[in-house]
């Protein structure tokens, strides 16, 4: 029986580690282990030019426990599904479901597909009864990645953990390119510009308003 995997945690903009507090205790209790990934553009001074720090944090953080063999399920809370979005392009070959023929270290598909616990047969993927699997290039030779490579030369690491589910809490989906504070939206109610930073005036009401408020004011920053 497979260990199960771990939890690896983002919060969102204007928030820290700390807004996980109530809920790691819950996922220890179940089994699980959990890994809060800190972000570095909230409250930075001066503040973040992009969100290229996030993206750093959040790749480095799922690197770290990929390494020690474990399976990750990825959790992203509101501004973290974009930054995580961007981050988890360079973990496509070590999603479950991607199917290589063979690694760039010569590991076969059947030793591959047994690396961080995943169990599912090399049939299965050929036959197109698993709905996750990515078919092999000789069956659809212009696949691509999502990074614009081939399929086959997406990273593939033997004996390093999978990515096996992503789970997004209200997430936030913005246009390629663009922020929440933009040129043509220079107000939105319950923040301000000011140094830089986008700021909230409502956090405890407008992050917390389902909590008591000896809970609702932890981990809320700029």
């Amino acid at each position: 029986m497979s260990s199960k995997p771990t939890i690896v945690l983002v919060h969102g903009a204007w928030q820290s580690p700390s807004v996980w507090t109530f809920v790691t205790p819950l996922l220890e209790k179940a089994g699980y282990s959990a890994y809060p990934i800190p972000l570095k553009s909230p409250g930075m001074v001066p503040a973040a030019p992009d969100f290229s720090c996030d993206v750093d944090a959040i790749k480095t953080g799922i690197e770290a426990v990929l390494d020690c063999g474990k399976d990750v399920v990825v959790v992203m809370h509101s501004y973290a599904a974009v930054a995580g979005c961007e981050a988890l392009k360079g973990f496509h070959g070590e999603m479950k479901g991607y199917y290589p023929s063979q690694d760039r270290n010569g590991v076969e598909a059947n030793d591959a597909m047994t690396c961080g616990g995943d169990s599912t047969s090399t049939s299965d993927f050929e036959n197109g009864s698993n709905s996750g699997a990515m078919k092999k290039k000789k069956e659809n030779p212009d696949a691509k990645d999502m990074n614009g490579g081939d399929v086959e030369s997406a990273k593939f690491i033997s004996h390093r953990g999978r990515i096996v589910h992503l789970a997004f809490i209200v997430g936030m989906v913005l246009p390629v390119g663009r922020g929440l504070w933009t040129p043509e939206r220079t107000e939105l109610n319950g923040f301000e510009l000011k140094d830089e930073l986008i700021r909230t005036l409502d956090g405890p009401r407008r992050f917390y308003n389902d909590l008591p408020p000896s809970r609702s004011i932890s981990g809320l920053g700029n």
